[in-house]
């Protein structure tokens, strides 16, 4: 998905992040085109369903076609089995509050401006102030987890710096769900995750295949995102700028 800042028709003070993605884009070879673009379909349409204060709230999605239909043909329905976007044309476009990946709101500081290491300052240069936004930040992913996993009995499986979003007001907020998934998961999961999900933030059942070792009903529900959480709590503590603090 690439992202980009738009603003409303109708009052452009009103400022929302973009996100699109070419239907027709050569990716990872491990996946054929029209996989990929089922995953990502798949993604826009669960994050369009999932409500929660510490989910990045989607406005709007639209799913395009590139190549009109040809005359006496049947117009395909945006985003339906008969739709071009099947055959890898057009865009998929989801439309959410101004939020900004974790990553990079670390490494460009509440100012906006990266030092030549690119980490960052989290100014005011105030050490309970880096350490408390970090911390407040994490009670919202973890928030949104519980809802996931309480409300909605799925894992996340994707939990990494690239599926976490800051607000302008710095409220740390979860995204993407191309592999959001019931317990226990499913067989598309075990298809997908490998390509999908960062090496380091798949636990050894996962990386090991032995999915069955985490049953709902032996360990709960986010024993899925708990070796994922710790990966990303010990990432961003250890970074120079929040560990000097």
């Amino acid at each position: 998905w690439e992202q980009f800042t738009g603003y409303k028709l109708s009052d452009p003070s009103v400022v929302v992040s973009v996100f699109v993605w070419s239907k027709s884009t050569e990716r990872d070879a491990r996946l054929q085109k029209n996989e990929w673009n089922g995953i990502a379909r798949s993604a826009m349409r669960k994050c369009r369903t999932l409500v929660h204060p510490n989910i990045v709230r989607v406005h709007a999605v639209l799913d395009t076609d590139a190549v009109p239909p040809k005359d006496g043909d049947a117009s395909p329905v945006p985003g339906g089995e008969a739709s071009l976007a099947d055959d890898g044309a057009g865009f998929l476009y989801i439309v959410t509050e101004p939020v900004t990946v974790l990553g990079t709101w670390l490494g460009s500081g509440w100012d906006g401006a990266a030092d030549a290491d690119g980490l960052g300052t989290f100014g005011p240069p105030c050490c309970s102030e880096v350490v408390g936004a970090v911390s407040y930040g994490f009670y919202g992913v973890i928030r949104a987890l519980g809802f996931l996993h309480g409300t909605c009995k799925a894992a996340h499986g994707l939990l990494s710096p690239e599926s976490v979003y800051v607000t302008p007001s710095s409220e740390w907020k979860l995204f993407h769900f191309p592999l959001l998934t019931p317990m226990p998961v499913n067989s598309s999961f075990e298809l997908y995750e490998k390509n999908l999900c960062p090496p380091d933030y798949r636990a050894p059942e996962r990386t090991e295949a032995r999915y069955h070792e985490m049953q709902p009903n032996k360990y709960g529900v986010h024993a899925m995102d708990s070796f994922a959480l710790g990966v990303l709590m010990n990432e961003v503590y250890t970074r120079p700028d929040v560990d000097s603090a």
